[in-house]
């Protein structure tokens, strides 16, 4: 659900700002109102270090060492360490554009060996040149060699290298070749660059891994000092002068569990202020509060949109439907239980702020185990075609495919039927029975056709009174401001778009079906591929099979895991939130806190 707020106005005398400003940072519940100020040049500064920090901490957590062994840092300081990692980054960049650069030197005197260029110098000293040439093993031709004094120096991957001495007054004979210029430096002086170049890109990562090692939590700590002071900066941004600066005035949200926290603060303090129940107008923050369940399934919806102030939050109402949906796509009892003992092996090795990914992949776990239970597949393998009396009453409850099909669009049609309740119980909230008229009709007209049809009476004297009470209400009373007219014209357009739509929204469910069949199949070919291709040689067989059962899964666990989690979300933000009425565009609850310790 979407916590409520209450609106705070504030009034400070300027000599007691600073220490309200302090106070309120320190209750962290204020969500400041943003003025349409632009921040100075020192805020601009100060979002630019921070965001360096951010990146440089990144940098250095990618670097894994060990402490054991590694000396600390000379420096210290979190600004001295920022500007030291930075400068080592750039030194690092410079280095490697070095060492591209000698590489590319190098490759270009291996086809001639190492050679000293001082005799090359006395040569053309005497007036004797010697150029470089290289050209394609099919083009050369010996017959140059009596034409110029040509001397072959290597052949290597289809290219002839050869050297040529003449005279400033010698011609050259016609050659499809091109004239190569080395650098004019030795090889070995070349080798001994790269060395040095290569030393200084050591020593330098070495000074990351020391960095890495001990200077993560200086930069963290300093990043919150840079976090905290920009905050207060922030809010004295969003602050309104009055009385020729004599007194302050600063607004904001605080959820509705926290105001009695913020009045028993602000008693005694000489501050003057209103707070009340927030304006859907002034466009409040969204904060949500849902159960532990739910909770697990807030980022997934984030991914779209926060909701509207005013309206519903979905989440609670899509956090099912999406774990069934994936259960249905993944649909492997055997993939679903290696799902729920990754989570409980992450648990263990990761960060407190990642384990609730893991506890809502393992609820995907209990979904898939539930569907492959359902049409008897596990790891691939098809219980159904097994004879074994321990299972032949379990066999006659699982689904085949034709059944799995059907289940596909009753679960659309029951989550569309929801979305649309749901919708009607939106438009009550926010602007009152009679604006929701319209769809409760079409929620009506749509299960009495279900419900007739079951009954094998659709077209019955009770049915046709219900739509016509329901056709009063989607022609006639769909709107209570607008006239009849308009109302009918309304009504017709809705009735195309109804027939058109949530047939068409129900029908997109069949992907959950395909998705689910289409795993299955992937499985069993990879079980069968394992096995047929396995040789008939003790041991080896066994390597082969396991090798293919362990590779082939893996791509299928990993193909059919992303299809069941991109399809099902397609599922909730297209055809569920449309037919909910969801709208979106709320703007996510950050209240102004301390970020240090």
């Amino acid at each position: 659900m979407i916590v409520k707020m209450h609106k705070y106005s504030f009034l400070v005398f300027h000599a007691d700002y600073e220490d309200f400003l302090e106070g309120m940072k320190n209750l962290g519940v204020l969500h400041i109102i943003e003025s349409s100020n632009e921040p100075s040049d020192d805020m601009l500064q100060q979002m630019k270090q921070s965001q360096e920090l951010e990146r440089t901490v990144a940098y250095l957590q990618r670097i894994k060492v060990d402490k054991d062994g590694i000396p600390r840092p000379s420096i210290s300081g979190g600004e001295s360490v920022l500007n030291e990692v930075a400068r080592i980054q750039v030194l690092l960049e410079q280095l490697g554009q070095q060492k591209m650069a000698v590489e590319k030197d190098i490759r270009q005197f291996e086809p001639w060996g190492s050679f000293d260029w001082s005799t090359i110098s006395k040569l053309s000293e005497v007036g004797l040149k010697v150029l470089f040439f290289q050209c394609s093993s099919a083009r050369f031709s010996h017959e140059w060699e009596n034409q110029v004094a040509l001397s072959v120096v290597s052949e290597q991957k289809g290219v002839v290298s050869y050297v040529i001495f003449r005279r400033d007054d010698q011609e050259l004979p016609e050659m499809d070749a091109e004239e190569v210029r080395l650098p004019a430096k030795s090889l070995s002086v070349l080798m001994s660059q790269l060395e040095d170049i290569e030393q200084q890109i050591a020593a330098s990562h070495n000074q990351l891994s020391q960095y890495a090692a001990w200077s993560i939590p200086v930069l963290t700590e300093y990043q919150g000092v840079i976090r905290d002071r920009l905050q207060t900066d922030m809010a004295v941004l969003h602050t309104e002068k009055q009385a020729d600066g004599a007194l302050m005035q600063l607004e904001g949200f605080v959820p509705v569990d926290r105001v009695a926290e913020v009045d028993e603060w602000l008693t005694g303090r000489g501050v003057v202020y209103l707070a009340g129940e927030a304006d859907v107008k002034e466009r409040p923050p969204v904060l949500l509060k849902n159960n532990a369940f739910a909770r697990l399934f807030e980022p997934i919806g984030n991914l779209f949109s926060l909701p509207a102030y005013m309206e519903l939050d979905l989440t609670p109402f899509f956090a099912p439907f999406f774990m069934l949906f994936f259960g249905f796509c993944f649909g492997d009892a055997g993939y679903g239980l290696l799902l729920i003992l990754g989570g409980f092996i992450g648990k263990r090795k990761v960060d407190a702020k990642f384990k609730p990914y893991l506890s809502l992949l393992q609820w995907f776990g209990v979904a898939t185990v539930l569907f492959g239970s359902l049409t008897g597949s596990f790891m691939g393998m098809k219980l159904t075609e097994f004879q074994w009396p321990a299972i032949s009453s379990i066999q006659k409850m699982m689904f085949n495919d034709g059944q799995m099909f059907n289940l596909a669009l009753i679960l659309g049609f029951i989550q569309v039927m929801f979305g649309m309740v749901l919708k009607g119980v939106n438009q009550i909230i926010q602007d009152g029975f009679k604006y929701s008229i319209s769809t409760w009709s079409w929620i009506v007209t749509i299960l009495s056709f279900v419900v007739f049809y079951a009954l094998d009476g659709m077209m019955g004297t009770l049915h046709l009174i219900i739509l016509g009470i329901s056709a009063l209400g989607i022609f006639i009373f769909n709107h209570p401001q607008r006239s009849v007219f308009i109302n009918i014209g309304a009504g017709l357009w809705d009735t195309y778009n109804m027939v058109t739509g949530v047939a068409g929204d129900v029908l997109s469910y069949i992907r959950l079906f395909a998705l689910g069949l289409s795993g299955g199949i992937l499985g069993y070919v990879f079980n069968r591929l394992a096995f047929d291709l396995s040789p008939d040689i003790p041991v080896v067989n066994v390597i082969v099979t396991g090798l293919i059962l362990v590779v082939g899964h893996s791509l299928n666990i990993f193909m059919s895991a992303l299809g069941a989690f991109v399809h099902p979300m397609r599922l909730i933000f297209v055809e569920f939130f449309k037919n909910s009425g969801f709208l979106g565009g709320g703007k996510s609850y950050s209240p102004f806190s301390k970020t240090t310790n």
